[in-house]
């Protein structure tokens, strides 16, 4: 019967909840009764999974992190990246102010001024040598020449040439778009008049101008920056507005974003500190208030996050953007645990009973419930890694080593501590 059954599944269950209690006790009597070497052998291979960050690698390209692996748009990333190799690009928009037509003498100028500034002004070092954009340009393989050529061709990008021909832009322009190429491909919201080889322009609101770079890390990184920084100065903003992007500024600005939150990942160690060293013990007794194994919990917590962050990178896992966030996440999970221990442990009364019975009875009742919830959080993380999504799967793998980890921590380096 229904009944019967869940009698049977009942017992089973209860069974096995008191050989996991008898299990953890026996587990918990011999780490009291051996806490150096537990303490240095966890410590070990703690330390050891810490160094393997050394391996780490990073992934910070939004096209392949946030794009589902069977969807067609990473395929086509990948298609791309295959057959004509990966590069970076700096890429300047611009506009003008309150609106208006792009094409006019002054913003014009403005783009040729920015144009001249980045491939003949804008230097870097590096290495103890100068690098300007002809060092760092994807080249054309027949000529060996810069690909930088834009639409500003049309007046051989020089100042004198566009005011010579002041009255003639949208003409220049039209004849570009009809014998050349389509400004669709570079302007912002074309209008027109008339079809086919006959097409004259009438305006644009703004247009996008590209420069490619030939690789997308070492040198040319190192001239993103540069241009970042300096093509803001180069422009006179009451004739043109502009805004420029490249992998290096999505780069710099999750940088700039996980410093900024390095304030907070402080004031959560230093709040968790402070709540340790008020719940694990009277404050006002010098024995029992335990703020020393508050920072115990911290110090294992800290090295559990680096072995945890260590496996994945062994694994060859790249650290994502939000990854960062882990540390708060797998702070409070651990606190708790650290708790749960030591209240269990405090429930034991010490009269009569040694301290390896004491830390066994306390750790059988309290380790089967940490197992347990750690287990379900490392199986969701884990069915979250396979997920389409690489930025998912890369955060949900570290997620699942750290939390996996900070458990085997707890069971071995923070226990020994006790």
């Amino acid at each position: 019967s229904v009944h019967d059954t869940w009698v049977r599944v009942s017992n089973v269950r209860h069974r096995f909840q008191e050989s996991l209690e008898l299990s953890f006790g026996k587990w918990g009597g011999l780490t009291a009764r051996h806490p150096l070497k537990v303490l240095i052998c966890s410590f070990v291979v703690l330390g050891g999974l810490f160094a393997a960050n050394l391996t780490m690698t990073h992934e910070f390209r939004g096209n392949y992190l946030w794009s589902p692996t069977n969807s067609r748009t990473y395929e086509n990333w990948e298609f791309v990246k295959d057959n004509y190799g990966e590069r970076h690009q700096l890429t300047l928009y611009a506009r003008r102010p309150r609106g208006g037509n792009i094409f006019e003498v002054e913003a014009i100028r403005e783009l040729i001024k920015a144009h001249e500034w980045t491939v003949s002004q804008c230097n870097v070092d590096s290495g103890g040598r100068r690098l300007r954009w002809k060092h760092v340009c994807h080249k054309f393989k027949s000529t060996k020449e810069c690909a930088s050529q834009n639409f500003l061709g049309i007046w051989n990008y020089d100042v004198d040439t566009l005011e010579d021909r002041r009255d003639n832009i949208l003409d220049d322009v039209s004849a570009f778009h009809n014998g050349i190429a389509s400004i669709n491909i570079f302007s912002g919201e074309p209008r027109f008049d008339g079809h086919g080889a006959n097409t004259e322009v009438e305006r644009a609101d703004g247009v996008m101008i590209q420069y490619e770079l030939e690789g997308v890390d070492g040198d040319s990184y190192e001239f993103e920056a540069k241009w970042h920084a300096g093509i803001d100065d180069v422009i006179n903003k009451r004739w043109l507005e502009i805004a420029h992007v490249s992998p290096r500024a999505y780069d710099d600005e999750t940088e700039r974003l996980l410093v900024g939150d390095a304030p907070l990942l402080a004031g959560g160690l230093i709040i968790s500190l402070v709540y340790l060293a008020l719940t694990l013990g009277p404050i006002n007794s010098c024995v029992k208030s335990r703020v020393l194994l508050g920072f115990a919990a911290l110090i294992h917590i800290a090295l559990a996050l680096g072995g945890g962050f260590g496996l994945a990178a062994l694994c060859g896992v790249p650290i994502v953007p939000i990854t960062p966030v882990l540390p708060l996440a797998v702070l409070g999970v651990q606190v708790d645990a650290v708790l749960a221990i030591v209240g269990a442990l405090n429930a034991e009364e010490p009269a009569g009973a040694k301290l390896d019975e004491r830390v066994s009875r306390a750790f059988g009742q309290s380790a089967p419930a940490i197992l347990t919830t750690t287990l379900t959080a490392v199986a969701a993380l884990v069915i979250g890694s396979t997920v389409d999504i690489p930025g998912v799967s890369h955060f949900c793998a570290y997620a699942a080593s750290c939390f996996a980890i900070s458990m085997i921590g707890m069971f071995t380096f923070f226990l020994s501590l006790l």
